[in-house]
């Protein structure tokens, strides 16, 4: 067991003249105490400001990684960008090769229209000239079949 042993720092005197408390001590005791709540008042700010700080660098971090995103995103963004470009324009030289293409072939399909209007011209004088040359050859007939029966009755 401990026993505890109690003895006084003070003598009565002392002790007497501390419980009445001098004006001076009074005022060093005020006067520490206000100096200890603004001790106490500026730890209290300067943990606030730690705080603050600590909160700003997490900001910024944040803010960094967002704006290293952001600009992933700009940089695909103009990637893709490109290549739509680069389709595109791919896009719009084959169109301009089929164009090129369609006009040749309209051109074409036009001599070929124009040939054939030629063609079935040429044709229909064909057939003109088959019908005369039918005529022409029943003439011939007719005239050999004359000349035949003149001949004929020239011999006898």
């Amino acid at each position: 067991m401990d026993k505890t042993l109690k003895l006084h720092a003070y003598s009565d005197a002392a002790k007497s003249d501390a419980e009445q408390g001098s004006p001076a001590q009074e005022k060093n005791i005020s006067v520490g105490g206000a100096r200890s709540n603004a001790q106490i008042e500026e730890l209290d700010l300067m943990n606030i400001v730690a705080q603050l700080r600590e909160s700003i660098r997490q900001e910024q971090a944040k803010t960094a990684g967002m704006e290293a995103k952001i600009n992933k995103l700009v940089a695909l963004g103009e990637e893709q960008l490109a290549k739509k470009n680069a389709q595109l324009a791919e896009e719009k030289k084959k169109s301009l090769e089929l164009m090129k293409m369609i006009e040749q072939l309209r051109d074409s399909i036009k001599q070929d229209q124009e040939n054939n209007g030629e063609l079935q011209a040429k044709t229909k004088e064909l057939a003109v000239l088959a019908a005369k040359v039918k005529e022409l050859s029943a003439a011939l007939g007719k005239i050999s079949a004359i000349a035949a029966m003149v001949k004929s009755d020239s011999n006898t």
